[in-house]
């Protein structure tokens, strides 16, 4: 494989992260693998990622196998966390991580952004009451206001008009060069559309974490 391959398996390896919400740190803490390796596995380090992908994709409940097929797309954050539950629930701190209450920025990127909800526009009140209703996180309106300018600031949100306050946001309509939104755009259709097909069942608690 070339170097733009190891490129986009690292990617992977991030989204897949980042959409289970754990941090670098927990990753390390869950694993053998030190963050700044884990760093390196993300950016595409041939050397690094030969040899931590089979502890990764077991630890993401990833298919070790098809990884590395420039066709295969990381599954939706519900079927990562069903996987997960499945293998992992006798390891506590893995389900502590993994339940906890993430940074603002990381909720809405890695889940109301994965709903149709800001497909128009929105406003910074009705984005905190989305969080709050549907994954019952209470977050400041400050700290929200900050998580959406710095996605703005990226081109993932777009702002309606920056002189208004408060201000309106929605997903971004123009082309993003971010390798993670392209890999979640290829998901939020197909999770709505088949959302109703997913068994809740794997755990007690699956039906009381707030999907959408």
């Amino acid at each position: 494989m070339n170097e733009s391959s190891y490129i986009l398996i690292g990617n992977k390896l991030k989204w897949a992260r980042e959409s289970l919400l754990l941090t670098a740190k927990e990753v390390s803490q869950l694993s053998s693998i030190p963050v700044t390796t884990l760093r390196r596995v993300e950016n595409g380090d041939k050397k690094s990622i030969e040899k931590w992908i089979n502890e990764l994709c077991y630890l993401y409940q990833i298919n070790r196998t098809k990884i590395f097929s420039s066709q295969y797309n990381i599954p939706n954050w519900k079927i990562l966390r069903r996987n997960v539950l499945a293998v992992h629930r006798g390891n506590i701190l893995y389900l502590k991580y993994i339940n906890k209450r993430p940074f603002p920025r990381k909720a809405i990127e890695f889940r109301m952004m994965q709903t149709s909800f800001i497909n128009s526009y929105k406003n910074t009140s009705e984005i905190r009451a989305f969080l709050q209703k549907t994954y019952n996180w209470t977050f400041s309106y400050e700290a929200i206001v900050m998580a959406l300018d710095s996605l703005a600031e990226e081109h993932l949100i777009e702002i309606e008009n920056v002189k208004v306050n408060p201000r309106s946001y929605r997903k971004t309509r123009k082309k993003s060069n971010n390798i993670l939104s392209e890999l979640s755009l290829l998901t939020i259709k197909l999770e709505e559309l088949t959302d109703s097909e997913l068994n809740h069942s794997v755990t007690p608690a699956y039906d009381r974490i707030g999907y959408t």
